[in-house]
């Protein structure tokens, strides 16, 4: 997850805020799935982001 974190930092530097701002959202909401554990790349698969779309809705959140 420090991939987002470094990715938001350097959009904020570079001056893009909106954009480092919807990225860190979606990076607390992520975080929040994933119940504050670490995420490996080779978790994202097709399954994993069909639950991670159903938590979402199932919250409201998505539309």
């Amino acid at each position: 997850m420090s991939f987002w974190k470094n990715i938001f930092s350097v959009k904020n530097l570079k001056g893009n805020i909106g954009t480092a701002s919807v990225f860190k959202s979606a990076y607390n909401q992520f975080k929040s799935f994933r119940e504050g554990e670490d995420l490996e790349f080779h978790d994202l698969t097709p399954t994993y982001l069909l639950t991670y779309e159903s938590w979402l809705l199932s919250k409201g959140e998505y539309a």
